[in-house]
């Protein structure tokens, strides 16, 4: 059983050019334990799903359509107020992109998770400050970061604050935007590799949003591949780094230098605009078809994968 369903899921923004599609009937899930990466390019919309699934969706922009379903619980029906209160945080937390802005520069760490405990229900401050201090352990840092403001933090450490302040309920879904952006590659490192034991000890299911290819390899079980806000391809991630289906997938995979690899073979990415009528990435495809300009592929199951390309409609599902 899934532990999260999204199923056609589509957001709009409203703009003075009319209304913009960023995330086009989107569905996947994720099982418990599971660590979903979801890659693409700048502008594919992962950040737009990822405000979508913790209801920070905000005008200009708006859900049209969808379910998004927590254990069954459709997140996107339910009240604001029983969202914040039972959910968020509690069930499933939200580390944004360029979360190390999320700090109050004005509290110290421990404010943060007293306001955050005491927000969802737990009262004894003694408490919040217990768990916090065994949350920053986890994360590999000391009882006295409780007492320092952010900007005595440096970004490494903030990001860990924030992994710990996501885990103050033990939530069974984390989802992560972007967490290791603009840090160096020893803090990158370090970072995932608190996510990887969180995932192993506690079977935290987590959606891991990057345009970092080699990262997202690097954590998941599972690959989300995005472009143009569709879904190109979802499935296991050893399957997709070995045979990717789509060929976005396959151009990205093959512009990234391997260790140990040929680097005459490495090719970057098509140049070219986004498809609005049809296959998004009709005008960078080198395998693009007359039916992909103005006709949109549906979803097919390849070996228990999913893909959107004309190129295995003969395998639809």
């Amino acid at each position: 059983m899934s532990l999260l369903e999204v199923e056609d899921l589509t957001i709009s923004y409203k703009t003075t050019k009319g209304k913009f599609l960023a995330v086009k009937h989107l569905s996947f899930d994720i099982k418990k334990g599971e660590i979903i990466s979801v890659i693409g390019e700048s502008g594919s919309g992962k950040t737009t799903m990822a405000k979508a699934l913790v209801r920070a969706i905000k005008p200009p922009a708006n859900i049209d359509s969808g379910k998004v379903l927590l254990n069954g619980n459709n997140l996107l029906e339910i009240s604001q107020n029983k969202f914040v209160h039972d959910f968020l945080w509690v069930k499933v937390s939200y580390v944004p992109q360029s979360s190390q802005n999320s700090l109050n520069p004005t509290q110290k760490i421990i404010e943060h998770f007293i306001d955050t405990g005491t927000s969802h229900g737990l009262r004894d401050k003694k408490e919040i400050e217990d768990r916090a201090v065994k949350l920053l352990q986890l994360v590999r840092l000391p009882k006295s970061i409780l007492q320092s403001y952010p900007h005595q933090l440096s970004g490494g450490m903030k990001q860990r604050v924030l992994i710990a302040l996501s885990l103050l309920f033990e939530p069974e879904l984390i989802i992560m935007d972007e967490p290791v952006t603009a840090l160096d590659i020893a803090t990158q490192r370090h970072i995932l590799n608190i996510i990887k034991e969180l995932n192993e000890k506690n079977r935290t299911s987590i959606i891991f949003i990057t345009h970092e290819i080699n990262l997202a390899i690097y954590l998941a079980t599972k690959l989300l591949v995005m472009y143009g806000g569709e879904l190109m391809e979802f499935g296991d991630r050893e399957k997709i780094e070995k045979n990717p289906l789509h060929p976005y997938t396959i151009s990205l995979l093959s512009s990234v230098p391997k260790l140990f690899g040929d680097l005459s073979k490495i090719k970057p990415v098509t140049e070219g605009k986004i498809n609005s009528k049809g296959c998004p990435f009709f005008y960078r495809c080198p395998n693009a078809m007359s039916i992909c300009e103005n006709n949109e592929p549906e979803t097919y199951t390849i070996e228990g994968d999913k893909v959107r390309c004309f190129l295995y409609g003969a395998n639809k599902a």
